[in-house]
């Protein structure tokens, strides 16, 4: 997959979130409560999907950053 229909699905999701948010936010049939409800459950799910990705790639990235530091040692030596 390209990176650039990666970032190009990214951006797609987000503006449909977005446009269902604002949708939800406008009703008027849907009560204040039920709108705060949804609104938070979906913050939760996505912060339940998006930190452990971002962890992984963080911990991924550090662990990679120490090979290439212990391969420049072994280099030099």
């Amino acid at each position: 997959m390209s990176a650039r229909f990666f970032w190009s699905s990214v951006v797609v999701v987000i503006c449909l979130i977005t446009l269902a948010h604002i949708g939800l936010w406008r009703s008027d049939r849907v009560p204040f409560g039920a709108k705060v409800t949804f609104t938070t459950l979906n913050v939760l799910g996505w912060t339940a999907v998006f930190l452990p990705a971002w962890a992984v790639n963080r911990w991924a990235q550090i662990k990679r950053d120490n090979q290439d530091a212990s391969d420049d040692k072994v280099t030099r030596s």
